[in-house]
C-alpha cells in the first residue's frame, strides 16, 4: 500500500521541513552510461538529458511506478543533433510520436509522459518537435 499526505494545509512529517500545497518536482539531469540514460522513477519527475554526443538510448526508468504517475524529460541537443531510441516502457499516445529521429542541434525539446499501470507502460501525452 501506499502512504499519502494531506497537503490542504500546512504538515510537517519527521525529519522533514514544514510545508504546504504541492511538493517541488525532483529535477535530475541524468548521466550517460555507454550511450544509455536511465531515469529512476522513485527519485525523478524531470530528468534532464544534456548535450547528448552521440545517438542515445532512454532506457526503460527503474524504481516502482505508480498509475498516474508522471515524468517529464528535457533533451538539450548539442551543437550536432542525434536520434533518441526508446525502451520498451515507453509508449507512444494518439497524440503523441517518441521521436526517434535526429532532433534539432542547438535546441530543447520536452516530452511529458503518465505511467498507465494497465498497460504496464509510460504513455507520452505532449512532445514539443520543434524545440525552443
Amino acid at each position: 500500500s501506499q502512504n499519502f499526505v494531506d497537503l490542504s494545509s500546512a504538515q510537517t512529517i519527521a525529519g522533514v521541513k514544514s510545508f504546504s500545497g504541492t511538493l517541488p518536482k525532483r529535477v535530475n539531469t541524468l548521466s550517460a552510461s555507454s550511450g544509455t540514460y536511465t531515469p529512476d522513477c522513485n527519485t525523478t519527475d524531470v530528468a534532464i538529458i544534456n548535450a547528448p554526443t552521440a545517438s542515445f538510448t532512454v532506457a526503460s526508468p527503474t524504481g516502482t511506478a505508480y498509475d498516474g504517475q508522471e515524468l517529464k524529460f528535457r533533451i538539450i541537443s548539442g551543437s550536432t543533433g542525434y536520434a533518441p531510441s526508446w525502451g520498451a516502457a515507453y509508449l507512444s499516445s494518439g497524440v503523441a510520436t517518441l521521436p526517434t529521429s535526429a532532433l534539432t542541434a542547438s535546441k530543447t525539446f520536452t516530452l511529458g509522459f503518465t505511467y498507465d499501470s494497465n498497460a504496464g507502460k509510460w504513455v507520452l501525452l505532449a512532445f514539443d518537435s520543434i524545440g525552443y
